[in-house]
């Protein structure tokens, strides 16, 4: 009879590959962020509680610079530029980060950084500042590397948002794409987090910030499609036929049946 498996047994890391393998998970290029960056950065824009929520949770006493690791469309970057002397903004998006440099010419911030950079690149180049951040952009398919890259930015503390739960595909639209039944795996979310950094010898705080994600506004077949494409793959031609029948049988329907209601927001210091 084996010996039963006890914590120690367990490689997280290689876990959450397996989740994300099995969720059918896959590693988005820079061009799917980059014919989103001016919706997304409309929809963010427009619901500022999340950037308040996040920032209300950092201390950043002692502090005086900060990277930014997926920053995205840079609305976190520049509200947190008046409260530190240097920030470094890293995305691998073009697009996202000549957004970023548009909010901080519009917001009259004179010390965000632009990097282009993906999670899976070197960054023995970048700065090691006091803060690391990485909000919302953790959908990386190997979590171990980067939570250890993370680490090794900040000097003093770091911050991230990860999801809870998942959203989930609107049922009425796998149908219409003809696509086989198959059991539900969600993908994985911020448990794996919090395992990983109990190995890695971190004491991580664990709280959770209520904020609905909303679907960027659709107001025509190419919005909707590029969103849809986003999150389910590459499609066939036969596929895009049926989705888009579907969408003018089904204009209000969302994409999403079940949608993210909460964030992890996880923090410790280095």
């Amino acid at each position: 009879m084996s010996e039963p498996l006890i914590i120690d047994d367990l490689d997280f890391g290689q876990m959450y590959r397996d989740h994300q393998a099995r969720a059918g998970s896959w590693a988005k290029p820079p061009e799917y962020w980059d014919a989103r960056a001016q919706a997304f950065d409309a929809r963010v824009s427009a619901g500022g509680g999340y950037i308040d929520a996040f920032i209300s949770h950092m201390d950043l006493s002692d502090c005086r610079s900060l990277i930014d690791i997926g920053c995205g469309n840079g609305a976190l970057s520049v509200a947190l530029a008046p409260h530190l002397e240097t920030i470094v903004a890293l995305d691998y998006s073009p697009a996202m980060l000549d957004v970023t440099r548009h909010r901080a010419v519009e917001a009259g911030t004179g010390n965000v950084t632009t990097v282009l950079r993906a999670w899976e690149d070197d960054w023995s180049d970048l700065p090691v500042c006091d803060v690391a951040i990485a909000s919302r952009s953790t959908g990386v398919m190997d979590l171990e590397a980067a939570l250890r890259k993370l680490d090794r930015q900040a000097r003093k503390r770091v911050y991230l948002t990860a999801p809870v739960g998942a959203r989930e595909i609107n049922s009425s639209i796998l149908e219409a794409l003809c696509r086989p039944p198959a059991p539900k795996i969600d993908k994985p979310d911020y448990i794996y987090f919090i395992n990983l950094l109990y190995r890695m010898n971190r004491m991580p705080r664990l709280e959770f910030i209520s904020h609905p994600r909303s679907e960027e506004p659709k107001t025509d077949w190419l919005g909707f499609q590029r969103n849809a494409a986003f999150f389910l793959g590459q499609l066939s031609e036969p596929e895009w036929e049926r989705l888009r029948a579907w969408r003018e049988l089904n204009p209000d329907a969302p994409l999403f049946e079940r949608d993210q209601q909460h964030w992890a927001f996880i923090s410790w210091s280095t």
